[in-house]
């Protein structure tokens, strides 16, 4: 693991009302998260930039209000119409 050493002027930190360690925490990720969000890391890649597990970073994501996936609105009305397509599909199988 490689340490990086980013100055920051203590006003910074004093005008967010954040101790150091927090600082870093939400720093690396919003880092993480924006190098996901851009496609520059996996999913996987950016929960480990961010000293995470996969699913808390999911969770973190969420709990920010930010969308875990980038669609196209054509895109996401064509998942959600193969899902639900496929929903009735499972739901008459176990039923014959």
């Amino acid at each position: 693991m490689t340490t990086l050493h980013v100055p920051v002027h203590e006003s910074v930190l004093h005008a967010l009302h954040e101790k150091k360690e927090i600082f870093v925490k939400n720093m690396l990720f919003n880092n993480a998260l924006l190098l996901y969000k851009q496609g520059k890391l996996s999913l996987a890649k950016a929960a480990e930039s961010a000293h995470l597990q996969r699913v808390e970073f999911i969770f973190k994501i969420l709990d920010s209000g930010e969308t875990l996936f980038e669609y196209a609105p054509e895109d996401a009305r064509n998942i959600i119409k193969e899902s639900s397509s496929l929903a009735r599909k499972i739901t008459k199988k176990a039923h014959s």
